[in-house]
Parts: structure tokens; C-alpha cells; sequence
């Protein structure tokens, strides 16, 4: 019997990600670690959901997803700014450096300093593709 993607498959797969200008933001295969993703827990959108339904193991698929299709659209409300002194003198602060953090229950979280003022920095929370148009190359490795 083959396997096919419905609602609830644990789905391996290789994924390379192109941004509107070409540039590969991901490759799976480079880093030989296929990405896994529950179809059907909220963390794909349901566009992306909809392009893997069907598929079964071996198959390949190219799609386009638009911004808010994909990681969503950059929301101004994940721009938190916080007081320079609460990162210590120890941390060499730069414009677009990643940094980690922990929420309120104890998960990491990476955000991305925008901005570098006197007493504050400005760290963007979004996904770093929120706001990209992307293009997906998909190769399905396994269907649980």
C-alpha cells in the first residue's frame, strides 16, 4: 500500500527555499538533514498543507507561496526594544546579529537586532522570512 500526505502525517522531507531574488535561504540537502512536519498541528500554513496533500514518498514538487502564504507578513508588534544595559557590556552589539532568548515559559526564542541606539536596541521576534515571497522545492523522504 503507498503512503499519500492527509491531515495528521508526520512527513519527512528535503526542502530547498529560494527568496524573491533567487538566493537559497534553505537546503535541506546541504545540511543532509531532511526537515519533519505534522500536517494539520498549526505549524505549516495551510497553503503549504495544501500543496504537500497527496504526495506520496518519492515524489517531488516545486510551488510558489506568497508572503503571508508562507511565514507571514512582517508584524510591527515583534519589534520589542529593550534597554542597552540589560545586554551587558561583555556583548559586542551589531545591527542584524541573532540573538537568543528565553519567553516567559522558559522557551528559546531567537530575535535579530534591527537597531542600535545610545540606551536601546530594537530586536525583531518575526520569522526571518516573514515577508518573503518563497519558492519550495519539495522531495518527499517519508510518511508516517
Amino acid at each position: 500500500m503507498t503512503q499519500t500526505i492527509t491531515p495528521n502525517s508526520q512527513v519527512t522531507m528535503h526542502m530547498i527555499i529560494r527568496v524573491e531574488d533567487g538566493s537559497i535561504a534553505e537546503n535541506t540537502r546541504r545540511t543532509a538533514r531532511p526537515t519533519r512536519a505534522m500536517i494539520g498541528n498549526g505549524s505549516l500554513s495551510e497553503k503549504f498543507e495544501q500543496a504537500l496533500l497527496g504526495l506520496q514518498i518519492g515524489d517531488k514538487k516545486e510551488f510558489h507561496l506568497e508572503a503571508e502564504d508562507a511565514f507571514g507578513l512582517v508584524m510591527p508588534e515583534n519589534f520589542l526594544t529593550f534597554p542597552r544595559s540589560q545586554f551587558g557590556e561583555e556583548i559586542d552589539m551589531e545591527e542584524g546579529m541573532i540573538i537568543e532568548f528565553q519567553n516567559m515559559n522558559g522557551q528559546e526564542m531567537l530575535g535579530i537586532v534591527r537597531e542600535i541606539r545610545e540606551d536601546e536596541v530594537v530586536v525583531d521576534f518575526n520569522h526571518p522570512l516573514a515577508g518573503h515571497a518563497l519558492d519550495f522545492e519539495i522531495e518527499v523522504m517519508e510518511i508516517n
